[in-house]
């Protein structure tokens, strides 16, 4: 499971966000509340994750906090 990422924000979609770490980009589904507490692009951010598996694909979906 991954729970949590830190690294710093490559690139942002409608309902994603592209988060560098180390040199290995994850692409992490948000809500447009939760992009909208990330930071800028280039930036630093920390963001909690959920990793839902269903047969048809895995999904990391992204939270500003964990509260």
């Amino acid at each position: 499971m991954i729970g949590k990422l830190k690294g710093r924000i490559d690139s942002y979609g409608s309902d994603h966000l592209l988060i560098d770490v180390s040199g290995v980009c994850y692409v992490v589904a948000c809500s447009s509340r939760t992009l909208a507490q990330m930071p800028p692009k280039g930036e630093f951010a920390e963001i909690i994750t959920e990793m839902l598996v269903s047969q048809e694909m895995i999904r990391l979906v992204g939270f500003a906090s964990g509260a």
